[in-house]
């Protein structure tokens, strides 16, 4: 169904759209300009350029978080320039927020390799917030504030628990109960006993297949195979090429 609208109102409702267009415009020109003065910023510090920098750099500029210390005033920033050496720098995720026709932020984060009076920058990577002032006409840098970004953890490889153990003889019978197949095994048994313990018997097998069973002989125990109480299997593997983690405690049924 066509829906018909008076001319004037069909007037108004795209001066209203072009009206919201237009602030979107100004804010991504805005974003632009400043995004390419924050580059020159960086550029300078590559080059040690201290002219550059101070044509960019309010007179009232400060600097929170930087290499250069906790809190650097212009003259300090522009002085430790001599001591700072950034070989590569990489930024992402620049947003805009306008604060006044004359007043903008810009943040980021941004990954650096370089180094400061001879020690590496660490962690390497910062969320940066950096405001720039228009001052007759032209945009200067005011703060910027660095926010080191701790190293990101890997999490831990996870653990392979699926094995049951035979008492022997003289011996332990492992049985490997998993999904798939273990390469590069390593593992290290501790036996207790109830006067005292044997570690460090470590077992080395390339590979270990689901329902495989791997031997341990024990003649070599003084005190003998029948007053284990514990015994506790521990380890490193590959799965699928990824490395995982193997355990398992057994205990002497009473």
């Amino acid at each position: 169904m066509r829906v018909w609208l008076p001319p004037l109102v069909l007037a108004g409702l795209l001066f209203s759209t072009a009206a919201a267009a237009q602030p979107d415009k100004e804010r991504a020109k805005l974003r632009g300009e400043l995004a390419a003065l924050e580059k020159q910023v960086w550029d300078a510090w590559v080059r040690q350029d201290a002219d550059a920098l101070k044509n960019l750099l309010a007179e009232d500029y400060q600097e929170i978080g930087s290499p250069a210390g906790p809190h650097v005033a212009r003259a300090q920033a522009l002085e430790s320039l001599a001591n700072l050496r950034i070989f590569k720098y990489d930024v992402d995720n620049l947003e805009l927020l306008s604060l006044s026709k004359d007043a903008a932020l810009l943040t980021y984060r941004a990954t650096v390799v370089g180094s400061f009076r001879g020690q590496n920058l660490s962690p390497g990577r910062y969320n940066v917030s950096s405001a720039w002032v228009n001052r007759d006409g032209k945009w200067l840098s005011a703060l910027r504030q660095w926010t080191p970004l701790e190293p990101e953890k890997e999490p831990p490889p996870p653990t392979i628990e699926a094995f049951d153990l035979t008492v022997g003889p003289n011996s332990l019978l492992y049985t490997y109960k998993g999904p798939a197949p273990l390469e590069d095994v390593r593992i290290s048994l501790t036996i207790l006993f109830p006067i005292g313990r044997v570690g460090n018997i470590d077992r080395y097998w390339a590979t270990w297949q689901p329902g495989d069973v791997k031997a341990i002989d024990l003649t070599f125990l003084a005190r003998g195979i029948n007053e284990i109480e514990r015994i506790e299997l521990s380890g490193t593997a590959t799965m699928g090429g990824k490395k995982v983690l193997l355990g398992a405690v057994s205990r002497r049924q009473k």
